[in-house]
């Protein structure tokens, strides 16, 4: 079994194996619950005409007619007609340990219109006679209580598919399992995989797709087993980056202190106006455009199979004239990282060693020697992870200073998580990295023009004039 590589970009990863064929497993484990898909397939009750309010729990449906789900009414007897409604009814129990659960309703197959209630409440509706479609139940039930559930039916003749046209009767009803599910708080809302045979049909590409139901930082493990239910390969998956790119523009703002400048974020308030995408010889093309306030931004996104992310990104109708921060991109990274490793185009040929201006130097994330007010220091300043002038005695940094700090003129700018997944940024020397935590998030950002606008003496502040438009192309690899 060999690894050829994994992908991973935003809440959605692709994994591609080399491997065997392998039993399916066709049931799902949700951790603490003993039976997560339960069938609700059997003898329910059925009315061709349901009185006023049908849906309310009081309703007496003793009188109603036996109907087989999943099933077509047509061939249990029920002569239905098109455009006209019938209602189901089918009382369940929810278990009890499905308490913290999602808690969902899979109707497979429902042709070809359908609304639901439980306990005489609306929960949604849904048209389309051949597909699968669920309903999220979790503020309608209790656990460890009864459930009623109403089903209203409307088999349409306008439905696309015109299914009841082509057969010899109308085809309306259930027609297709339903379930009741538990799923943990975090699960996939999407989950699906795809084998490429090789020519000989001995070896195939496994690839693994999948989506979140929410952001969220987790590590994701695939355990393949072959015939004989034997462990072959585990593959465990950082999550690099969780959503980008965004437009990272600064402008020089309010002064607070001497040395001290607030930056004004001209990138806020993000609005998606268009966003198309297409694969050409396995390369995926991404087309997305936007405003942020009144900046108009587009972006051009490549990715290939082998990791590597060009962005080209422009931004129009930028306010001109106002000092330029920081402009370039930004991403929203993973919480797995543990090492930060750069190569870069210093501007002196010798630094001493714990210097952060050196051009090459790998550094731990999590070191962070001891610093104790009114004591002296035993490291160097680059060291620092507190700043008992400016932030008190009782806050710590996320990272130390020689992490947290700009690097300039880059030809790499690499993290590392401990499973040595990394995210590369590459160029010709014209870039300047940083990684930090801020406000409860962990930043990438690279940046095209940057400045040192509160450094007021010396000549390290080079007033870079906002344009009205901004351009540039970032180079990522991941693995």
């Amino acid at each position: 079994m060999k690894i050829k590589s994994i992908i991973a970009t935003g809440s959605i990863a692709f994994v591609l194996i080399a491997c065997g064929k392998k039993e399916i497993l066709d049931e799902i484990m949700v951790s603490g619950v003993e039976n997560p898909e339960i069938s609700l397939n059997g003898t329910w009750k059925f009315s061709m005409n349901p009185p006023d309010l049908f849906w309310e729990n009081e309703i007496n449906t003793e009188d109603w007619a036996d109907i087989v789900v999943p099933g077509e009414c047509a061939m249990q007897g029920f002569a239905i007609k098109h455009d006209h409604p019938y209602a189901y009814r089918y009382d369940f129990f929810v278990p009890e340990d499905f308490k913290d659960k999602q808690i969902f309703l899979n109707f497979n197959g429902v042709y070809s219109f359908a609304r639901v209630w439980l306990n005489g409440q609306f929960v949604r509706e849904h048209y389309g006679g051949f597909t699968k479609w669920e309903c999220d139940i979790t503020d309608f039930v209790k656990t460890g209580e009864k459930a009623r559930l109403t089903v209203e039916v409307i088999d349409r003749v306008d439905d696309i598919s015109y299914g009841s046209g082509y057969a010899k009767h109308q085809i309306g009803g259930i027609l297709r399992d339903v379930e009741l599910v538990a799923l943990p708080e975090l699960n996939f809302k999407q989950l699906y995989f795809e084998t490429d045979l090789d020519e000989n049909y001995q070896n195939a590409e496994l690839r693994v797709f999948y989506e979140l139901n929410q952001a969220a930082d987790i590590e994701l493990e695939i355990e393949v087993f072959n015939t004989e239910n034997e462990l072959i390969a585990r593959i465990e998956n950082d999550t690099l980056i969780k959503s980008g790119p965004y437009i990272n523009l600064k402008m020089s703002g309010k002064r607070v202190q001497y040395s001290t400048i607030v930056m004004d974020d001209l990138a806020k308030h993000w609005q998606c106006e268009a966003f198309n995408y297409e694969v050409n010889d396995g390369i995926l093309h991404l087309y997305t455009s936007g405003k942020y306030d009144n900046l108009s931004v587009s972006f051009y996104i490549q990715i290939d199979e082998n990791g590597t992310i060009i962005t080209e990104y422009r931004v129009n109708d930028a306010p001109e004239g106002n000092w330029i921060q920081e402009s370039g991109l930004l991403f929203h990274a993973g919480n797995q990282f543990q090492q930060l490793a750069w190569e870069r185009n210093a501007y002196f040929t010798a630094y001493p060693e714990a210097d952060m201006g050196k051009p090459q130097g790998e550094i731990d994330l999590d070191d962070k020697p001891e610093m104790k007010y009114r004591e002296y220091p035993e490291h160097d300043w680059s060291y620092d992870s507190r700043n008992f002038y400016y932030h008190g005695l009782k806050k710590q940094l996320p990272f130390t200073n020689i992490v947290r700090s700009m690097k300039e003129n880059i030809f790499s700018f690499t993290l590392k998580t401990r499973r040595d997944s990394q995210l590369q940024v590459v160029d010709k020397g014209t870039k300047a990295c940083r990684f930090d935590k801020i406000n409860g998030e962990y930043l990438l950002l690279i940046n095209d023009q940057w400045d040192y606008t509160s450094l007021l003496w010396g000549n390290y502040m080079k007033k870079i004039e906002l344009t009205k438009e901004l351009h540039g192309v970032v180079v990522m690899g991941i693995r």
